[in-house]
């Protein structure tokens, strides 16, 4: 839930939303086993956003967070994370994204970017992001591509993982069948160079 003021220049939001930093850097559009959506507390997050609403092709967000539940123990105020992101559209063949985002927890910060766009029934994201923390730095890139068919979409992603103590390369193909308004009959696999491959056959239903 959330609540919002909007005028000339922008949208307020207060509640839960849209994570500024993940919509700026994912190229993830699977259903299940998709990779980057869990890292950084997934794509969406409690806290005050503002969205500029400029007319022409640049926009920014910036969000921040403070629930309490983070911190030195020593009744420190300060906010627990802070997101920016920015964006600019080419048109409507792409949009080309850029992120960072700072959190106290572990001495977190992460940086990255993303482009993607779609054309008829094609739709592409590629993506790139680096964090840093107090016990390692890793990187993620990947890229994403799918094709609509009728009320079905088949997708193909790659995601490549190095933090110095695993590495590990994902290669994903999956298909998304609409049966009605928010349900669809989803099949993916997953195949890992290191680790299990895994096949799911799900319906899921968004409320």
């Amino acid at each position: 839930q959330n609540v919002w003021l909007q005028g000339a220049f922008g949208r307020l939001t207060l509640g839960q939303q849209g994570s500024t930093f993940h919509s700026a850097v994912t190229w993830d559009n699977t259903n299940l086993f998709g990779g980057w959506s869990a890292v950084h507390g997934g794509s969406r997050r409690t806290g005050l956003k503002f969205a500029t609403m400029l007319e022409g092709p640049f926009n920014v967000e910036v969000m921040i967070q403070d629930d309490g539940s983070k911190g030195d123990g020593s009744g420190d105020s300060a906010l627990d994370r802070r997101e920016l992101s920015a964006n600019i559209a080419l048109g409507s063949l792409a949009t080309v994204s850029a992120g960072y985002l700072d959190q106290d927890d572990g001495g977190m910060d992460a940086w990255g970017g993303s482009v993607g766009g779609s054309a008829g029934g094609l739709s592409w994201d590629a993506g790139y992001v680096a964090s840093r923390n107090l016990d390692t730095d890793w990187k993620r890139y990947g890229l994403y591509g799918g094709y609509a068919m009728g009320p079905g979409t088949i997708y193909a992603y790659y995601e490549d993982l190095n933090d110095h103590a695993d590495e590990n390369d994902y290669l994903l193909f999956g298909y998304s069948h609409s049966l009605g308004t928010n349900t669809r009959i989803i099949v993916e696999h997953q195949r890992a160079d290191v680790g299990q491959d895994r096949t799911a056959l799900a319906v899921r239903v968004d409320f």
